[in-house]
């Protein structure tokens, strides 16, 4: 997998000022009940995040194969804690691209599988690109996971998870994946969008017009990318909590705690003071979110992408 040079400078992460929404007709449970004051989280820039990565899988020894496993565990936990109610009588159609982002897709998928769920996957892609999202791919098929490189039926699957893009994602969506986003946009489907919803530039979001609109969940991973400040559906989720201090500490990571041993926590609550103003580029940009959970910082609650290998799949 090609992991471009590190940028030498230290890329800002990027900060916004935001207020707290609280769902009164939901509190939180006894056992972690909501702070007074919020917590802020910071969003990263597409800069930020491939030299994060990179760092990650230099001098602090990680793997691609282990963050993206991680990543995944993330995705389908994620998924478990808001939708539950689908391992009695839902089937989740995961759809998958070629790069890293569709690896945590199959890491989710098994997972999913082994939490209750009956996941179908989507590989586009006739021959997975690396031995590690063949042996994936096999895991799938050991446990009776169906994987096609056709579209399903939409129809028959109350929740999709669009884990075909990630973060360095550019320009317009190519076939087939266009025309997968096109039939998922025009779907009932609960959608499920890893980390960029795919079709959107980490920044700037949805410019070209042809990514995924509306999506009713985004899992961020790491940290909010800038583009996730046009999110607007109901549940944002962070996953993830691994990162060592040295790297939250390099790039000014301000993440909240994760309740127990969860892999994943609900950021949904943060959103922008200023609506649709947009800060200037890699200005620092501060988020305040209350999360259900104690909100103090713990250095090491995030898990990191992997870099994604193409820019223009």
């Amino acid at each position: 997998i090609f992991i471009p040079k590190v940028v030498k400078s230290l890329i800002a992460v990027t900060t916004v000022a935001a207020t707290i929404k609280t769902d009164q007709s939901d509190p939180p449970s006894d056992t972690h009940k909501s702070a007074s004051e919020g917590l802020p989280i910071s969003f990263l820039d597409q800069k930020s995040s491939i030299e994060l990565d990179v760092d990650l899988m230099g001098p602090y020894g990680y793997t691609l194969e282990q963050m993206m496993e991680l990543a995944g565990l993330s995705v389908a936990c994620a998924v478990s804690e808001k939708y539950s109610n689908l391992q009695k009588f839902g089937n989740i159609l995961i759809i998958c691209g070629p790069g890293n982002n569709g690896g945590d897709g199959l890491v989710a998928a098994r997972h999913l599988w082994h939490f209750g769920y009956r996941p179908y996957v989507v590989y586009p892609r006739k021959e997975a690109k690396t031995d590690f999202l063949k042996a994936l791919q096999k895991q799938l098929i050991g446990l009776g996971v169906n994987i096609d490189t056709q579209m399903q039926d939409l129809d028959a699957y109350p929740l999709i998870i669009d884990s075909m893009f990630g973060f360095s994602f550019k320009g317009t969506p190519r076939e087939p994946y266009g025309g997968i986003i096109e039939k998922i946009n025009q779907s009932k489907s609960i959608v499920v969008c890893v980390d960029v919803p795919s079709g959107w530039h980490v920044e700037d979001g949805n410019v070209s017009g042809k990514g995924i609109k509306n999506p009713d969940m985004l899992i961020s991973l790491t940290a909010p990318k800038i583009c996730a400040r046009q999110f607007k559906g109901k549940y944002h989720m962070l996953g993830g909590r691994f990162i060592p201090p040295g790297i939250a500490t390099k790039y000014k990571l301000e993440l909240p705690s994760y309740p127990g041993s969860m892999q994943c926590v609900d950021i949904s609550s943060c959103i922008p003071k200023e609506e649709g103003k947009e800060p200037a580029p890699l200005s620092n940009e501060t988020c305040i979110c209350t999360t259900g959970v104690n909100p103090k910082f713990e250095l090491g609650n995030s898990v990191s992408r992997i870099l994604e290998s193409s820019s223009t799949l």
